[in-house]
C-alpha cells in the first residue's frame, strides 16, 4: 500500500469551501479559528483557567460509566486521566451513528482527529449523535456490491434502538459471501457487539474500540442526564431566543460575502423527550404565538415553564444540529472540531454566536479525504496519461485532453469548426450583396454542419467501429463513475465495513497520514 497526500484538487470540493479551506475571504473572517494554521494556544489557556473543575469531574465519570463494559485501553486509561487535570484538552469529530459505523468518510474523521490530538497533546472524542430521530438516514448498509437494509420499527433517538435486526444482516451477508474466510471470521467478531439486548450507542462503542481502542480515543454518548445539567443555561437562552438572535446577525455577513447557508435558523432549536433520557420519542419544539408547543406530541407550555423545566429536567431536551456545536463546547474542553464539508459549512453559520452564548469557538478543520486507487484502476489512469489531481478538474477538460491526447490526426471537428466559418463569411458577404432569398440557404449549411457534428460524435463513441479515442472516452466514463464521481464521492459510497474488507482499512498507520485536510491517494 502507497499513501499519497495531495492538497484538495481544484473541483474536489465546492469552490467556497475550496476557497474557506485555505484562507479566509480577505477583510472578513467568517469564523473565528479555522483551519490547521490558525494557533489554538488562547484557547489551552481559557480551559486552563475557566473550564470548571467539576465539569471534568462529571465528564470522565459519565465516559467512564459509558465503557462499564468495556475494558480500556491504556491509551485510554492515559487520556482520561489527562482528561481530569486542569491543562486537559480534547480534540472532537462526530457522526450520526451507523450499523457497522457507516461510510468509509467516518474512518477518515476518526482518523484526523486522533493525528491532529496526537499533535495537541490533547484526548481524541467521538461524538456519538445519539439523539438524531431519523432512522431512513441509516438503515440501509451497502456491502460489496450488495444492499442490506435493517428492519425494526422501533422510533425516537436511534442510540436507544436495541440492534436486533442488525443480526440478521449479518447472518444475510455470510450466506452471500460463503467462500472468504477472513470476511467470515470478521462479521463473526462484529455479531458479538449487535446482540438484541445492545442498544445502538453501545454497540457502536465496542466497534470504535475493536479497531481504535488502541490509539486512545474515547467515544461519548451526550444524551446524559449529567451532562445536560452542566447545559442547562445554554437551552434557556436558546428559550428567551439569544441563540436564533446571535446566529441571525452572523448569518447576515455571511450572505454579504456570497458564503452558502445550508441550515436556515429556526424560531426554537430543541427538541423534547417526553420520557426523559428514556426511550421516547424526540419531538420537535416550535413558537406559536406566545406559547411554545410541540405540535406532533400535543405539549404547550409558556415560556417561563419551559425554562422551570429546563432547571428541573434538562435530560428532556435534545439540541438541533445548529445548536448541537454550542452544547458540545459546553461540556467539553474542545480546541478542535474536525468537520466533514458539510459540516464545516453549517458550522461557518454559528461563527461568533459561540461567544454570544457563553462558550469557546473550537478550530473548524476539514477532514481528510480518500480515494483507494486498485492496481488495474492505476493501469487504466496510466494508459491515459492522466494526473489524478487533474481529473477533479470539470469533465469538458479532462475529454479535451483524452480528445487531443487520442485523436491528433482526427481533423474532421477542426474542418467543421472552419467550415461554419467559412458558412459565416459566405453568408455575410450574400447579405452585403443584398441577394435574395437566403433564408432556405442558410438552413441548408446549417444542416449540412448538423449533420457533421452527428458523424463526429458516431467516430468518437466507436459507432463506426472502435478507434484510440472512442476506448480512451469509454476508459475515462468508467474510470469517472468508479473514483471520481462527484455527485456520490467514493468515500460516501462505499461503506466503512466494504473499506476493511477490500483495503485493510484501519491497518493504516498515523504515519503514513502525513497531513490533515488533503486527499489521500491510496494505491493498494
Amino acid at each position: 500500500m502507497q499513501v499519497k497526500n495531495v492538497p484538495f484538487p481544484k473541483g474536489f470540493l465546492s469552490p467556497t469551501l475550496q476557497r474557506l479551506s485555505q484562507e479566509s475571504i480577505e477583510g472578513y473572517k467568517p469564523y473565528p479559528l479555522m483551519g490547521i494554521n490558525d494557533s489554538v494556544d488562547s484557547l489551552k489557556e481559557h480551559y486552563l483557567k475557566h473550564f470548571p473543575i467539576e465539569h471534568r469531574e462529571i465528564l470522565v465519570s459519565v465516559i467512564r460509566d459509558q465503557y462499564s463494559e468495556v475494558d480500556l485501553s491504556p491509551s485510554q486509561e492515559e487520556n482520561l486521566t489527562k482528561l481530569s487535570q486542569p491543562d486537559g484538552i480534547t480534540v472532537t469529530t462526530g457522526q450520526q451513528i451507523h450499523p457497522f459505523l457507516g461510510p468509509q468518510f467516518v474512518y477518515n474523521k476518526v482518523f484526523t482527529a486522533i493525528i491532529t490530538a496526537a499533535e495537541l497533546d490533547a484526548v481524541p472524542i467521538f461524538w456519538m449523535a445519539t439523539e438524531d430521530h431519523d432512522f431512513d438516514e441509516l438503515k440501509t448498509v451497502h456491502f460489496l456490491g450488495k444492499t442490506y437494509v435493517w428492519e425494526t420499527n422501533q422510533t425516537g433517538p436511534v442510540g436507544k434502538f436495541t440492534t436486533e435486526g442488525v443480526v440478521v444482516m449479518i447472518d444475510q451477508m455470510l450466506i452471500d459471501f460463503p467462500h472468504d474466510q477472513k470476511l467470515k471470521n470478521l462479521l463473526q467478531e462484529l455479531k458479538v457487539f449487535y446482540g438484541p439486548e445492545i442498544v445502538l450507542a453501545d454497540a457502536t462503542r465496542m466497534v470504535v474500540q475493536y479497531f481504535w481502542g488502541h490509539t486512545g480515543i474515547l467515544c461519548l454518548d451526550p444524551n446524559n442526564t449529567h451532562l445536560k445539567r452542566c447545559s442547562s443555561d445554554i437551552f434557556r437562552k436558546e428559550i428567551l431566543g439569544e441563540f436564533k438572535k446571535s446566529v441571525d446577525i452572523h448569518i447576515e455577513g455571511l450572505i454579504r460575502n456570497e458564503i452558502p447557508v445550508n441550515i436556515p435558523t429556526r424560531e426554537t432549536h430543541l427538541f423534547y423527550f417526553p420520557e426523559g433520557d428514556g426511550v421516547s420519542e424526540r419531538l420537535r419544539i416550535d413558537r406559536k404565538s406566545d406559547e411554545l408547543v410541540s405540535v406532533t406530541g400535543g405539549f404547550s407550555w409558556s415560556q417561563q415553564e419551559l425554562l422551570n423545566e429546563v432547571l428541573t429536567s434538562p435530560e428532556r431536551f435534545s439540541p438541533n444540529v445548529l445548536l448541537r456545536p454550542i452544547f458540545q463546547q459546553c461540556i467539553l474542553p474542545n480546541v478542535v472540531y474536525v468537520a466533514g464539508p458539510s459540516e464545516f459549512m453549517y458550522w461557518l453559520e454559528l461563527g461568533n454566536s459561540f461567544e454570544d452564548m457563553g462558550v469557546k469557538a473550537p478550530r473548524l478543520q476539514l477532514r481528510f479525504s480518500s480515494l483507494f486507487i486498485s492496481k488495474q484502476n492505476q493501469k487504466r489512469i496510466d494508459s491515459l496519461k492522466l494526473d489524478i489531481v487533474s481529473v477533479f478538474n470539470d469533465d469538458i477538460s479532462v475529454e479535451s485532453q483524452l480528445k487531443e491526447q487520442f485523436n491528433k490526426n482526427f481533423q474532421l471537428e477542426m474542418l467543421q469548426s472552419e467550415l461554419g466559418n467559412d458558412f459565416e463569411k459566405i453568408w455575410n458577404e450574400l447579405y452585403s450583396l443584398k441577394i435574395p432569398d437566403l433564408k432556405s440557404l442558410k438552413k441548408s449549411h446549417q444542416q449540412i454542419l448538423k449533420e457533421l457534428k452527428v458523424v463526429s460524435v458516431k467516430y468518437k463513441n466507436g459507432e463506426y467501429g472502435e478507434n484510440e479515442l472512442s476506448k480512451a472516452l469509454k476508459i475515462w466514463n468508467s474510470l469517472r463513475q468508479e473514483l471520481f464521481n462527484k455527485q456520490l464521492p467514493q468515500e460516501r459510497r462505499e461503506f466503512f465495513l466494504e473499506s476493511v474488507v477490500k483495503y485493510d482499512l484501519p491497518q493504516i498507520e498515523e504515519s503514513e497520514i502525513c497531513n490533515h485536510s488533503q486527499l489521500l491517494l491510496i494505491n493498494m
